[in-house]
């Protein structure tokens, strides 16, 4: 057979066998870059049935996969740099326990492959996740953290992550509402004999907290917001567990919602008695 033939024969081949690449893999999702098609993909199991999205390509290649305890890969924007591009993206373990995604960007240069940039803080308590592209670089806006305010910053290629101190005393009313309804998890031990639980060490904003899982998330994102009233809370829950019921939404708000304003501070004139006549 001569070259041309050999030729011929191997990409009348290829042709037959790209419908069984394109079918091992399922598209989750897929966004239009400067450097071609980037695309979250679903692997086959042996039945037939696809997994979680769990890897990301760039023109058919892959370009990251994420460890196999957060299988699930999420898009959440592309945004211009001075020299390319970065996505960014999220995995995650799946189920109603893993609602924290580590974040992490991947940079599209001309001048080298992907490169994948993350931080062990880049990720949101809160589920807040709101990123801008602002001259070359891009600001994500990470909601709170312990009360303060937290903000990832991609430029020149470096991610660094900043907490700024927030002058909010009063929590947004919609988290104050659900922490107002994880108070039924203080009523249920009203009746038991080991009795009420103690919370006076209980770090919240790390899930301790006893109730269902929503209400021990509810209680753990509210924990992170400015105006967030630990003590008030926890007066709250035990008021809700010793008498089996739950005060009024106004009177749990301002005790548990609202920090008090910081007391002035008071100035003293210690100069010597000489020098103030």
């Amino acid at each position: 057979m001569t070259w041309r033939g050999r030729v011929v024969l191997f990409l009348f081949a290829l042709v037959l066998h790209l419908p069984c690449l394109s079918a091992e893999l399922e598209v989750a999702d897929q966004v239009s870059t400067d450097f071609g098609e980037l695309q979250v993909v679903r692997l086959p199991y042996e039945d037939g049935t696809y997994g979680p999205p769990s890897k990301i390509m760039l023109n058919g290649k892959e370009i990251f996969l994420p460890p196999n305890t957060e299988p699930y890969v999420s898009l959440h924007g592309t945004y211009r740099l001075r020299n390319g591009q970065a996505v960014l993206a999220s995995s995650n373990c799946g189920g109603s326990g893993c609602r924290i995604d580590p974040l992490l960007f991947i940079l599209l240069s001309k001048r080298g492959p992907p490169r994948v940039v993350t931080h062990p803080d880049f990720f949101s308590e809160i589920n807040v996740i709101k990123a801008i592209g602002k001259s070359g670089k891009v600001i994500v806006d990470l909601g709170y953290y312990r009360q303060k305010k937290k903000i990832a910053v991609l430029e020149l290629g470096n991610l660094s992550i900043a907490f700024k101190k927030s002058t909010n005393r009063r929590l947004i009313d919609d988290e104050c509402k659900s922490l107002y309804a994880a108070l039924n998890a203080c009523i249920r031990p009203h009746s038991s004999p080991s009795g009420c639980p103690n919370y006076s060490n209980t770090d919240f904003a790390t899930g301790g907290f006893s109730g269902s899982n929503a209400e021990v998330w509810h209680v753990r994102f509210a924990s992170h917001y400015p105006g967030f009233n630990r003590d008030g809370f926890i007066e709250s829950c035990n008021s809700a567990c010793e008498s089996g019921t739950l005060k009024s939404y106004e009177v749990f708000r301002s005790q548990a919602c609202t920090m008090p304003r910081p007391s002035p501070a008071v100035h003293t004139d210690s100069a010597p008695a000489a020098l103030r006549r």
